[in-house]
């Protein structure tokens, strides 16, 4: 008989595969008007200040209410086993009581959020130093249009939000096929 059959070899030793499936560090003005859009157009901009990797962050700076700067969307429909946001971001010592930055997550495309996924508050959280973060979007794989959106308040032109080293990854295992 010519009958054959497929096995799945799985090898758990192998580390997981990474994808980086968005990056932005900041540095090229070209990504940066790609990767994102700005409302209003001018609370988020590029700035040489506080970068963490590089030169450059993105800053919201000044009078603005939910200054937001959203990327454009990112593919997490492969076969992945979990997906990660992370990013380095920070919030000047001015901000008040009543002001923030937050991360917003989307899966359509936009047309609906899980707000606050992140927040940094002035006078309540750790102000003047980097934070790193990690948000696990493994239970969004299988969208095709995911977007992040990070949206700020404050009222005063010497207050300020800086964000750096944004990448969304994507890891899955490796997997032999072998005819037998």
């Amino acid at each position: 008989s010519n009958a054959s059959a497929i096995a799945t070899i799985s090898n758990d030793d192998s580390p997981p595969q990474t994808s980086i499936l968005f990056e932005e560090t900041f540095e090229d003005s070209a990504t940066w008007e790609r990767n994102w859009g700005l409302d209003p157009l001018t609370g988020w901009q590029r700035s040489s200040r506080r970068a963490t990797e590089g030169t450059s962050s993105g800053e919201l700076n000044g009078n603005v209410n939910n200054g937001s700067m959203t990327s454009l969307a990112i593919d997490l429909s492969g076969n992945y086993s979990s997906a990660t946001l992370n990013f380095d971001w920070r919030i000047q010592r001015n901000l008040d009581n009543n002001e923030s930055v937050s991360v917003d997550i989307s899966n359509d495309n936009g047309e609906s959020w899980t707000q606050n996924e992140r927040t940094l508050r002035g006078n309540m959280e750790t102000e003047n130093r980097g934070t790193k973060e990690s948000i696990d979007l493994t239970s969004i794989i299988g969208s095709s249009e995911v977007r992040i959106s990070l949206r700020g308040k404050m009222n005063g032109q010497n207050e300020r939000v800086n964000v750096y080293a944004t990448r969304v990854t994507a890891e899955n295992k490796i997997n032999d096929k072998a005819q037998i």
